[in-house]
């Protein structure tokens, strides 16, 4: 499959002379229209499924929450390598319940897909199917080393994920991948946040935007959320905590997450 159609360059002077291409937003400051977006933090500790989820939910029901500014609404296909099928239905409950998001329900397409390879032809073929078929403004890919299992520093397997990547862009949706931090970002507060990133250092020259949540224990209330766009330029900070509550099920005989509240400052 040939994403880009036949190679017929025109002449300097007339590519000079095209009109500028402009791209909308879809949250403002961090997701793209057909762009590609990367959410990253260190595992278990900074809330990045948690805070894709609440994104998702929020362009699935066209209601903003917090700072974030959703431009239009889009339906969403969030793909989940990562968490257990009963944590992460009661997160969407949570959010959903606390936000006022039900309405997103309706347009978030959720897939469940343990163990899956999506660089695979047919795969591939499939997720662009459904972004089609569906009207998908947004695929969330969480997270990245699961649902590419090969070897994330090989060039190759991040050529072929790039590949990927824009044929669902160019069947009409944006990507956000959600990334693990690597050991060293874990232990270095004042280490950039792209050098954080686990895998080849080709996808730092991929994304257009690059959200980082850093929390770096669990002692710590607050996030401190940074974010880049592709040519290196900073966005201002800012902070996040997540007020959870946790409720005994005595139907499973654990405790169930039953509100998910999300701060900004």
């Amino acid at each position: 499959m040939n994403p880009y159609g036949p190679f017929n360059p025109p002449l300097a002077r007339t590519f000079i002379e095209q009109p500028e291409v402009t791209s909308s937003w879809l949250v403002r400051g961090f997701i793209k229209e057909r762009g590609f977006s990367i959410l990253s933090g260190p595992p278990k500790l900074a809330g990045k499924s948690l805070y894709a989820d609440l994104v998702s939910l929020s362009l699935a029901a066209n209601i903003p929450v917090g700072l974030d500014e959703i431009t239009r609404q889009c339906n969403v296909l969030s793909v989940q390598e990562e968490t257990p099928m009963q944590d992460a239905q009661d997160r969407l409950r949570a959010l959903a319940a606390t936000h006022g998001l039900e309405s997103g329900l309706d347009h978030l397409w959720y897939s469940h897909l343990a163990g899956t390879d999506l660089l695979s032809d047919t795969h591939c073929a499939e997720m662009c199917r459904v972004v089609r078929e569906q009207e998908i403004g947004l695929v969330v890919l969480d997270p990245w080393s699961n649902v590419f299992p090969d070897d994330e520093n090989d060039k190759k397997l991040i050529t072929k994920a790039l590949g990927f990547i824009r044929h669902v862009q160019l069947a009409g949706a944006a990507v956000l991948l959600i990334m693990h931090w690597n050991k060293e970002g874990m232990k270095d507060r004042k280490m950039d946040m792209d050098l954080c990133l686990r895998g080849h250092t080709a996808l730092q020259g991929a994304y257009d935007t690059h959200r980082a949540l850093r929390r770096y224990s669990e002692e710590e209330t607050e996030t401190r959320v940074c974010t880049r766009n592709r040519h290196a330029a900073r966005i201002e900070d800012r902070f996040l905590r997540w007020k959870l509550l946790w409720e005994f099920d005595p139907r499973r005989g654990d405790e169930v997450l039953t509100r998910a509240e999300i701060v900004w400052r």
